[in-house]
């Protein structure tokens, strides 16, 4: 069945609970990763995409749309409170799960986990990372690693936008760790890269690494309480280059041209990169037409 651009609804059995999923690129066969929080409790479920009915041939608007559930995965050591499924990210092969109130010798350092897909198309738990696996770099108690994630191909990108930095500790001002797929071995493949931060920009409460995304060489990362010119105003940078070579190349905020002057934006609180694409949210900002 050949991928097509839809909107739909998603039914997940006949419980009645009802999921939007806008804009997805699907097909028969494909592995989706939801984060459902039903009455208060979180899990991270994995759905396979069993057929996809289109009402029109191109540019559908509805669809009817079955999943069957295939695993539900739990953290390897849970203790309660770990937040873990708080973010998720799925790749061919790999499956990435964000733990970010996990303990890891300090309170809240933040994990995430990350999964393989086996011949019989279960997933297997192949990987803890932490931030303590870069030199350096320890695991900070409140740093919320893994409170976002995102990966395309070989690389990994995991936020933790409460960590204060290793080198001039900056309280809150957040880093992205990044992760390399090392092919030629056989256990714990996924290798340190690089630590990405904001550079001169950096300050107290950023939370640069709140939300991050990954489209090949492209790495975007949300500081949504970067101060900017106002308060919260929010900040977006973009990294690209290749091995441990990833530079900033630009910095995107949004318009103090507009009314509140970007008082609050909270620019950079979400954050998708496609191709030649950066969408940012920006759920302060009080009208629609104030993005640049």
């Amino acid at each position: 069945m050949r991928r097509k651009l839809i909107h739909l609804k998603v039914c997940i059995y006949t419980k009645g609970y009802i999921f939007e999923v806008q804009g997805r690129y699907l097909k028969q066969g494909e592995p989706v990763v939801l984060h459902v929080i039903i009455k208060g409790i979180t899990a991270a479920l994995l759905m396979t995409v069993l057929a996809v009915t289109l009402v029109q041939p191109v540019h559908a608007t509805t669809s009817s749309l079955r999943f069957q559930s295939e695993q539900k995965f739990i953290p390897p050591i849970a203790t309660g409170g770990e937040n873990y499924g708080n973010s998720v990210a799925i790749d061919g092969d790999w499956m990435l799960i964000g733990s970010p109130h996990q303990d890891d010798s300090v309170a809240n350092a933040g994990v995430a986990y990350v999964y393989q897909r086996q011949a019989d198309d279960t997933w297997l738990f192949y990987q803890r990372l932490v931030g303590a696996d870069f030199s350096g770099y320890v695991s900070q108690s409140g740093s919320s690693f893994g409170d976002a994630v995102a990966m395309s191909g070989e690389v990994i990108v995991i936020g933790a936008p409460g960590h204060n930095g290793s080198v001039d500790p900056i309280a809150d001002s957040g880093l992205a760790f990044v992760y390399v797929l090392n092919t030629s071995c056989s256990t714990s493949c996924w290798n340190p890269l690089q630590v990405l931060d904001a550079g001169n920009e950096r300050n107290t409460g950023d939370r640069f690494g709140d939300a991050v995304a990954i489209d090949a060489s492209t790495i975007a990362v949300g500081a949504p309480l970067d101060e900017g010119v106002t308060a919260n105003q929010g900040a977006v940078y973009v990294f690209q280059g290749s091995g441990a070579s990833l530079n900033l190349v630009m910095r995107v905020r949004s318009n103090t041209a507009a009314p509140g002057g970007g008082y609050d934006d909270h620019f950079g609180n979400s954050v998708a990169v496609s191709g030649e694409f950066l969408v940012v949210g920006a759920y302060g900002i009080p009208e629609l037409d104030l993005r640049t």
